[in-house]
């Protein structure tokens, strides 16, 4: 394949203004979801009610105050909202759910959740059907709508429902930004600029928590962040399609108008579209057997190898996702401060593990190495957890889950190869949310029995992901896989390999 080793030299001979762009472009849409899904656990959050003559109460559906039916009745001469250092109002307070049964806050969480598995799967396909741009359009078009009109419904029912649409797309949006990223980055660079990714994504959530500290009404904050999806939005009208993308479905005008506006915008004046010659490659245009909806080269499903290491990647990302959203509703509803500094804190905690990945991935150079570090940790800490779940010892706890994902997440983008890249992590992420959904449900019913038993399940669940990744094959300085062909030929090199070694 003649053309695509010049496609690579286009794309990774320097990083120029197509690849600034495009990064720009990632980061504040990861900024964005930083603030969008840390605002859910706030604005979906039980608020402090004072009692007539009574000291404030947080109410649960398990406490003494829902026990009594009706909330006068348990205050006797009436109750009012405080104020000090909490929400003002949340869709909790607003719609009196705060003894519902079939619409608790663990209930609603669970819904939002189960939204983000079926966007990250659909506008994952999406992706290697459409396009990574076309997808992010639809996605990021989908947010704004649904978010503003979940911002104005007076209905709690409607509010779920377009408050499910507004979540969506989020978790699909993520996976493609990470992967049209990792698709124009050269190996030497992408790590360490995917890792930066999550320092952004850390900064959102410390944003959620300055926006609430500073609005304390749900109603408002929803409608500023739906809004500030607008600036990715049209940022997304000046960026092309994805070179990679257009290559491996047969794009050809598409593909040499892109590859001619990178050519100008990073000054690559020694190279020529006529150097890509498709009389030769005719084949890479046109070899790939379709079966969609589920991935776009049916080969690989018939491939043994391919799906071990596929299951063993969703086992881990539902693991992943259990623990991160596990510590992450612990460390709001278990706090020792108010909820918008346990949200600052939880960000900090986002932040500072990417450097410190970084740091590691210098000393090890090995993927596989990094995940057992960040696996092993977050076991460590869960087990600390269920003897005394410390504040200082949720947020640790966030650190290490945080570390897990972010290393699963860049080692799925570089393992799937180019034409099922967005089919396979967009699988990845969306069957992940079966243990974000899971979060929420597991914490109410280990609070109604043992609630260390939570961290318990967490240990346990490290271990298994530890385990698991010891079957994955290393990534690292192999470069990203574009075919089936190429995925199997590295896979007989890599047999030859260890048979060698052994």
């Amino acid at each position: 394949m003649e053309d695509v080793p010049s496609l690579d030299y286009l794309l990774f001979k320097k990083i120029g203004y197509f690849q600034k762009l495009v990064i720009t472009f990632a980061l504040i849409t990861l900024l964005l979801n930083g603030v969008h899904q840390s605002a859910d656990a706030i604005l979906i959050s039980n608020i402090e009610i004072q009692c007539n003559n009574k000291v404030p109460v947080v109410i649960s559906n398990n406490s003494d105050f829902c026990k009594h039916g009706e909330m006068n009745k348990f205050c006797g001469n009436g109750y009012t909202f405080t104020h000090a250092s909490a929400m003002h109002s949340t869709v909790i307070s607003e719609f009196l759910l705060y003894c519902s049964k079939w619409l608790s806050r663990d209930a609603i969480r669970t819904f939002v959740m189960v939204s983000l598995t079926v966007g990250s799967f659909c506008y994952g396909i999406g992706a290697d059907m459409y396009g990574r741009k076309t997808m992010l359009f639809v996605a990021i078009w989908q947010t704004v709508i649904a978010g503003f009109v979940s911002s104005l419904v007076r209905n709690v029912y409607i509010y779920v429902i377009f408050k499910m649409m507004s979540n969506l797309p989020i978790n699909g949006i993520t996976c493609i930004c990470v992967l049209y990223v990792a698709e124009v980055l050269p190996d030497s660079r992408r790590y360490g600029i995917l890792l930066w990714f999550q320092i952004v994504y850390g900064a959102g959530i410390m944003l959620c928590g300055v926006i609430s500290f500073l609005i304390k009404n749900w109603r408002p904050i929803q409608l500023l962040i739906s809004l500030l999806y607008l600036t990715p939005f049209f940022m997304l009208i000046y960026i092309p399609e994805s070179p990679k993308w257009l290559l491996a479905a047969s794009k050809k005008v598409r593909f040499i108008k892109t590859v001619e506006k990178i050519i100008e915008w990073n000054c690559l004046t020694e190279f020529q579209v006529s150097d890509l010659n498709f009389e030769k490659s005719e084949h890479v245009f046109s070899k790939y057997e379709y079966c969609y909806p589920f991935m776009s080269d049916v080969r690989f499903i018939t491939n043994t190898s391919f799906l071990k290491h596929l299951i063993s990647l969703i086992t881990i990302w539902i693991i992943c996702a259990l623990c991160f959203y596990g510590f992450r509703f612990k460390t709001i509803d278990i706090s020792e401060t108010d909820i918008f500094t346990n949200i600052i804190i939880s960000g900090f905690m986002v932040c500072i593990s990417s450097p410190l990945m970084y740091l590691m991935f210098q000393i090890t150079q090995n993927r596989i190495t990094l995940m057992k570090i960040a696996f092993l940790g977050l076991c460590l800490v869960s087990f600390l957890c269920a003897m005394h779940p410390y504040s200082i010892l949720l947020q640790i706890g966030t650190f290490f889950a945080t570390e897990s994902f972010l290393c699963i997440y860049i080692y799925t983008a570089e393992y799937m190869p180019t034409v099922i890249r967005a089919s396979g992590l967009g699988i990845c992420a969306s069957i992940s949310r079966i243990g974000s959904a899971l979060a929420p449900v597991l914490e109410g019913v280990c609070d109604s029995t043992w609630s260390n038993l939570l961290y318990i399940i967490f240990a346990c669940l490290a271990s298994v992901a530890t385990m698991l990744v010891i079957f994955l094959p290393e990534v690292n300085k192999r470069g990203l896989i574009n075919s089936y062909e190429e995925y199997i030929a590295l896979s007989n090199e890599e047999k030859k390999l260890l048979n060698a070694a052994k």
